[in-house]
Order: C-alpha cells, then structure tokens, then sequence
C-alpha cells in the first residue's frame, strides 16, 4: 500500500454521492480501524472514484492503494463513474438523476465519435448500425428500468444543475445534497436566473433554515484545525443556558474573528501545495470569481469597521 498526492478535478468531484454526517464518520472509523481496503481509482492520475476515502487517508496518513484505468477520453471516464454510481443509488434521489443525465451526454458524444459519419452539428442522440435502429437514452433506460423520455429528462436536469453550479456552487451542493428541495422544473427554471439572483435566493433560504452544505472532512488536521473544509461552519462559543445572554451584539464579529484564521490558513496551504498546471480552467476560473465577491466582502467588512458610528 502507499499514499501519495493526486489529482482532482471539478467535474469528477461534482459527481460524488454526498455524505452525511453520520456517513462521514462511519467511513472514518472504518478507516482508521482497517485501513483503506478498497483501492482509490483515477485516470490519468485524477480521482474518479475515491475523493472521500483519499481525503481523509491524506489527513489522518493512512496507506492507500491505487488502480489506474484506461479510458480514450474525458466522456468514457465520466460514463464509467456515472453509471458504477447510478446502478447502487435508489432512483428517487437528485444525485441519482444527475449521474443518469451526465451518463446519458456522454453517451450522446461517445456514440457520435464512434459512428462519426453522421453530421457533427446533428444533436447525436440516436444512431443506425447493421440495419438497426438505437438511441443512446433507450439503452440507458433499458438498463436502468426507465422510460427513455424520463433519461432525456434527467439530462435537462443535470445541464441546469452544471449551469446553477457555474453561478452559485454552495446553491448546487444544497441541491443535490436535498436540504435545498426543489421540484425539476423548478431547477430548470432556476439555471436561467442570473448569479446574483441565484446568490439571493440561497441566502434566504439559509437565513430561514440555517442550512448549509455539509463540508467534505470530519477529522480534524494534526493543529487541530478544520483547514480542510470546502464550507466552514463558525464555531458556536460555549455558555450555559442560564447564563445565555439576550442579546450579544458581538456575536457575529467575533463569529467572524473564529472562522477567518481558518479560511487564511487554507488558502496559505491551497497556495503552497497546489500545483496551478495541474488545476483545470474551470476551477480557476469558479475560484476567481468567488475571491473577487469575497473581496468586495472584505472591503464592505472594513468600511463597516472604520465608520461604525454610522451604521
């Protein structure tokens, strides 16, 4: 067994069952107790199955084995994680429909690559071979045990989850982890809404529900730190219930003064172990934007600070 740095990429991570807490801490201790027995797969060195094995084998220095498969394209390697996912998932769930509609365009652009003499502009969701006639949706359904106009469905769902993903990511992970539940057409009509709006529609719905996206660790790092979480939750500070005041007027700063250190040190620790090469354009580009709204943040945050006798 051994343990070594690997790569990740969005699109494959986007395609993880999420966890909850209960889940995460069953595979933790299981983990700590025998060892990662299953190996982590990837291709090309990229996880395509494993991310929440591999993560906390990183953190807690746990040996791993790896298998590396051997797919011709990006398309082959998302079909393989979609449909080994999908076929274990009750069908009920937005996880499930979104693997089955990312399974089902891949499909679409793999059976086009294979029969190429067919019009690239020609939406290739059907194809003739040795005189007989198929659809890449059929086959999917025949597998699965579903109408092919309920595949083709999920494929519209799963576009609109990419799309809302694109704009607000704590919005798609609220969605398909369900603590954000929301009918299809309502996701469909959601991907057309611009960032902003999408951003504040969230924040009304934490506001009401204080729901957020459960953050991919439960171990904490050798400091003692959660460094490793992709959403940090602030620390509730400890007091009694007969000792609870009313009404804190700094609890939000000094919720704020608990939860910043640990944003600083993981993005100190993103800056000197990334390899920036190895990172897509996508991610970059997501980051980006959400540095620059948080800098806009940061910049309200200071002004707040440096006239608060106006506020």
């Amino acid at each position: 067994m051994m343990k070594k740095h690997l790569k990740t990429e969005q699109i494959f991570k986007k395609l993880t069952v999420p966890y909850n807490r209960t889940e995460w801490e069953k595979l933790e201790k299981s983990l700590l107790s025998q060892g990662c027995i299953n190996p982590i797969i990837t291709w090309n060195g990229v996880i395509l199955d494993g991310h929440k094995r591999y993560r906390i084998c990183m953190l807690e220095e746990i040996p791993f084995d790896i298998t590396e498969m051997d797919f011709p394209s990006q398309e082959d390697a998302v079909l393989w994680v979609c449909r080994k996912r999908a076929l274990d998932l009750p069908k009920h769930r937005l996880i499930y429909k979104y693997l089955v509609g990312k399974w089902y365009k891949a499909g679409i652009i793999i059976n086009r690559r294979k029969y190429s003499s067919f019009p690239e502009e020609i939406p290739f969701t059907s194809y003739e071979t040795e005189g007989r006639r198929y659809s890449t949706s059929r086959e999917i359904g025949r597998e699965l045990g579903q109408h092919h106009v309920t595949i083709e469905l999920f494929k519209r769902i799963s576009n609109a989850l990419d799309a809302i993903s694109g704009k607000d990511p704590v919005l798609f992970d609220l969605l398909i982890e369900e603590n954000y539940k929301a009918s299809h057409e309502k996701i469909i009509e959601m991907s057309s809404h611009s960032q902003r709006t999408l951003q504040e529609e969230r924040r009304s719905f934490q506001k009401k529900t204080g729901r957020k996206p459960y953050p991919e660790k439960t171990v904490m790092d050798q400091q003692g730190t959660e460094t490793d979480r992709l959403y940090t939750e602030v620390v509730p500070i400890t007091v009694g219930i007969k000792d609870m005041p009313a009404f804190d007027p700094e609890m939000e700063l000094r919720g704020l003064a608990l939860t910043l250190p640990t944003w600083m040190n993981a993005m100190a620790r993103a800056c000197s172990k990334t390899d920036m090469m190895l990172v897509s354009d996508l991610l970059k580009q997501q980051l980006s934007e959400l540095l620059d709204q948080f800098r806009e943040q940061t910049d309200q945050m200071m002004e707040v600070l440096k006239n608060g006798h106006e506020q």
